[in-house]
């Protein structure tokens, strides 16, 4: 039996058997037009179709010549830019202690700076309003400390917030990348530069350095693409015009203004941009992977270092617990306050007015019900269809043209398929519950499944070709091996998958925000509800009870390994 598997075709006897994959393939293309690429071109044609139904480029031109628009796109990459930058700055030391030292609590800290990703972007805003703002915890502390009537620290509604919320929100993804390809220098590299004469600062600019650099690439493109579509953050937190992003325009323009034309040109701009984005990502994802293994730098013992080192390291470690903890722990202890006297604690007043009946006890209600059906609805959808982009992408000779395709979702803004779900929605008049509720839960889905195929696809590539072939030479397919060998070996990948898919779903905010009716509020929708109307103790009540669903499948990604791979 001649048989070649892996990212290339699979030949049973010299029989090609990649044509097999062309039912899956094409079942899957077609269901990935039919919720992705249809409403994502149904908001981008808008872009190009005038008032008189004919083509015209004057929208694009408009936005293009704008000062206003310019400025709008200026300040995006400005804040874009500035939070990847300090998010790097925060991870790479942290990057070179986990890579290189052992000492107490390490993996509790790993665990931790997992957190702040797993989020929704809505908590991260309310923990940051709650947490830094000017009648803050952190605020109120000084006060006291330094007996002062004002406050010392005026973050909230700056660019100062913005960046802030995007580095506490994105630098575990530079972590645990640039960690990992730390941790997987191997260690002949050194001890073969060390036999040339390199030491210190040689050793790190000949050997690290080089290494490093596609991770760090990697994970700033990476970073750079989820702040350049930031919207909660932006909402909550840029008080006002002054600190507008496209993200927040083209919400404007849809829902306020109704320029649907302005609204799908930028939303064109946007999207151009973005991809070319995550062209540069994947090359340098590619080159991160394909780094060489090998026997790992032995770990040192923190304790076995210097006092002047250590200092700066556990100082630096205290900066990064209370920099991940303190928003989060001021959302629960806002809950836990009294609502018409914050510093009366603990307090079950809150959950009592918010829960204590009538119509806001069911709207509350409702949202928790409706963010947990459409999760396990997400889960239900995102799982199937990573599972056969994950298999297509490792199993068939096109896998990487069909992977590249499959993971544009990951660039293209849910705000932009969303706005694309509501023309459609206009269109062929379709309204009520199951129409908006099928909506949501479709773009919960497509925001959802390119993480659930990354993570699978790591998993199914590492699974060696001879469980393929025994199943082959018994006369299985490449299908029916996959469903009967591989898939019960991907039991954990899977499980951490559906974790991370209904996380995102119950955490999404841009289109719930979009889609959602009045009556299918889901939390995130909720919360910032609540902060509008600047009932911020309901607001923490319900951030609570969301973040503890996000523990939960936090703890099911960690336990199950699937997040690194995922990124």
């Amino acid at each position: 039996m001649d048989s070649q598997l892996g990212q290339g075709s699979i030949e049973v006897k010299g029989i090609d058997t990649t044509g097999r994959l062309v039912p899956a393939w094409l079942l899957t293309f077609a269901i990935l037009v039919l919720i992705f690429y249809a409403p994502v071109g149904f908001m981008l044609i808008k872009g190009f179709i005038g008032t008189d139904g004919h083509f015209t480029v004057s929208y694009i031109r408009d936005i293009l010549v704008d000062p206003y628009y310019r400025g709008i796109f200026g300040f995006t990459l400005l804040q874009a830019t500035a939070s990847t930058i300090v998010s790097i700055f925060l991870a790479l030391p942290l990057s070179f202690l986990m890579a290189r030292y052992r000492f107490k609590g390490k993996s509790i800290l790993r665990a931790l700076t997992l957190v702040p990703f797993v989020l929704p972007s809505i908590l991260v805003a309310l923990g940051f309003v709650i947490a830094y703002g000017n009648n803050g915890f952190l605020n109120r502390f000084l006060m006291s400390v330094f007996h002062r009537d004002s406050p010392p620290l005026r973050i909230l509604y700056s660019f100062k917030a913005i960046i802030l919320a995007h580095s506490f929100y994105n630098f575990p993804v530079a972590l645990r990348i640039i960690a990992s390809s730390w941790e997987s220098i191997p260690r002949s590299n050194y001890d073969a530069a060390e036999t040339l004469g390199g030491k210190g600062f040689t050793l790190f600019r000949t050997v690290t350095l080089p290494h490093l650099i596609p991770s760090i690439l990697s994970s700033a493109i990476l970073i750079f693409l989820y702040c350049f579509g930031s919207f909660a953050v932006i909402l909550v937190l840029g008080g006002g015009p002054r600190f507008t992003t496209l993200e927040v325009e083209m919400f404007n323009l849809m829902r306020v203004e109704l320029d649907m034309g302005k609204a799908g040109a930028l939303a064109f701009i946007r999207t151009i941009f973005s991809l070319l984005l995550l062209y540069l990502h994947m090359v340098a994802r590619e080159r991160t992977t394909a780094e060489k293994k090998g026997e790992p730098v032995p770990l040192k013992s923190l304790s076995s270092t210097g006092p002047i080192f250590k200092s700066i390291v556990y100082a630096y470690l205290i900066f990064i617990v209370i920099f991940v903890v303190l928003p989060l722990a001021s959302i629960f202890a806002r809950s836990l306050s009294g609502v018409r006297n914050p510093i009366s604690f603990p307090s079950l007043e809150a959950y009592r007015s918010l829960f204590s009946g009538g119509a806001t006890t069911e709207t509350i209600v409702g949202a928790i019900r409706n963010s947990l059906i459409y999760g396990g609805a997400t889960v239900c959808i995102a799982v199937p269809l990573g599972i056969a982009v994950s298999y297509i992408s490792v199993r068939s000779s096109f896998g990487k043209s069909f992977e590249t395709l499959a993971m544009l979702p990951i660039a293209v803004s849910s705000m932009v398929f969303a706005l694309g779900y509501v023309l459609i929605r206009s269109r062929f008049r379709l309204s009520g519950f199951p129409a908006s509720a099928l909506f949501i839960v479709l773009a919960h889905s497509i925001a959802a499944y390119p993480f659930v195929a990354r993570t699978l696809s790591s998993g199914l590539a590492a699974i060696g070709p001879s469980y393929r072939q025994a199943a082959c030479s018994l006369g299985a397919g490449p299908v029916t091996a996959f469903i009967t060998v591989e898939l019960p070996l991907l039991s954990r990948a899977i499980t951490s998958g559906a974790a991370f898919a209904f996380a995102l779903s119950i955490g999404e905010f841009n289109a719930s925000l979009l889609l959602s009716e009045p009556f299918q509020s889901t939390i995130p929708v909720a919360i910032y509800r609540l902060v509008s109307a600047y009932n911020f103790s309901g607001a923490c009540v319900l951030g609570s009870i969301l973040i503890l669903l996000c523990i939960i499948a936090f703890f099911l990604i960690d336990r199950f390994k699937g997040k690194e791979e995922a990124l």
